[in-house]
């Protein structure tokens, strides 16, 4: 049901399964065509003569459409002559959206002002201007790959639009942001963390062990990463390693590497592949009594 409202869902688009799975399963099975994507759905009411039909509005790469109850339409977006929508003159909250075809006009009423419904009108949009274009909204991206400038740059130059909806429910953070891009740069790197090297924190400094122990700086406004540092595998074997309640230290004669999250685990893996730290004993401090009087 994903390939409806994609990865990682909003609340509202989430409800749309517990309340459309039935007529959902039946037109991806027998209206969509193998090559048709879909890039939005929202709840929607039709108006049909003096009645008003409760279902989705859906957008595809290919057709806008409607699915409700004893109900189901769509035209090709080359059908499309024109549309507007506006606030409701009854409740400011929702939307009035009509299209004009080569069939008439078709109306649709109360759809709720929310980031998922202003998505759809952005796609809407994009595809009514450029018919060719390839639209990434959050329905479509996989959130397990970042949209790194360089993928942006690519989309840019191949004619792949991005909704602005997309580019903010991907920007989960620095921290989840660099780990996404980290995955990508290193598909079979065993272990990814935030920590630094030398004495001082940096923010979006990220260790990866692949192949070799790497370095990496992350940027958050450029959504890029720059190589700073670069280990083999055997530089840190026997080096004395200290876990503390929030962070993993692994010295060496020029400094410390320091690792964030999961320094136990990165320990046993740096095991498996051949690796031993060295574990450092503790100081014990001689505790003096005073007896009184």
């Amino acid at each position: 049901m994903y390939n409806w409202i994609g990865s990682k869902p909003t609340f509202s688009q989430k409800s749309l399964i517990s309340q459309f799975e039935p007529l959902l399963l039946e037109a991806e099975k027998n209206c969509l065509h193998s090559d048709e994507v879909i890039l939005k759905a929202i709840e929607a009411e039709f108006v049909k003569n003096e009645t008003k039909v409760f279902g989705l509005l859906i957008l595809t790469s290919r057709y806008f459409a409607f699915l409700g109850l004893n109900e189901y339409f769509r035209y090709s977006l080359e059908e499309l002559l024109d549309y507007r929508f506006d606030t409701d003159i009854n409740n400011k909250d929702n939307w009035n959206l009509s299209f004009l075809t080569n069939h008439g006009h078709l109306n649709y009423e109360n759809i709720n002002k929310n980031e998922d419904s202003k998505e759809f009108l952005d796609a809407l949009e994009m595809k009514f201007a450029h018919p060719e274009y390839t639209i990434q909204t959050t329905v479509t991206h996989d959130f397990k790959y970042l949209l790194t400038a360089e993928r942006l740059h690519d989309y840019h130059i191949k004619n792949i639009q991005v909704t602005p909806f997309l580019l903010k429910r991907d920007n989960m953070g620095i921290s989840k942001n660099g780990i996404r891009m980290l995955q990508e740069l290193h598909p079979s790197a065993k272990f990814i963390s935030e920590g630094y090297y030398q004495d001082e924190q940096k923010v979006g400094n990220f260790i990866t062990i692949d192949k070799d122990i790497l370095l990496y700086e992350y940027n958050n406004k450029t959504r890029s990463a720059a190589l700073i540092k670069k280990w083999p595998l055997t530089f840190f074997n026997g080096m004395p390693v200290n876990h503390g309640r929030m962070e993993t230290e692994i010295a060496d004669p020029s400094g410390k590497l320091v690792i964030s999250d999961n320094g136990r685990f990165c320990e046993t893996l740096l095991a498996k592949m051949g690796i031993t730290l060295t574990k450092q004993q503790k100081k014990w401090q001689k505790l003096f009594s005073f007896k009184i009087s």
